[in-house]
């Protein structure tokens, strides 16, 4: 995982960028030029999108990760104190 901050400002970023054009093609589909580049620009925002939920689906796989070592620990700390107040 690298410098997810930033990766997520680039995609949203291309994510705007994409939806205007979309939305500036679409009004305007006069030419087969413009049908095509509509229909790109649609795959790119797929593609995008498919990268985002891939970005988003590693963060909650480390989050689930992080929260499970923490039960653990948590765990370890309450059997520790208890084998210790057993103990004269």
């Amino acid at each position: 995982m690298t410098d997810l901050p930033g990766k997520l400002e680039e995609n949203l970023v291309r994510l705007r960028r994409l939806s205007s054009e979309i939305r500036r093609l679409a009004r305007n589909l006069d030419t087969p030029a413009a049908r095509l580049n509509l229909l790109l620009l649609k795959h790119d925002l797929q593609d995008l999108l498919r990268e985002m939920r891939a970005g988003k689906a590693e963060v909650s796989s480390t989050q689930s990760r992080a929260h499970s070592a923490s039960r653990v620990a948590g765990a370890y700390a309450v059997q520790a104190q208890r084998i210790k107040t057993k103990t004269p």
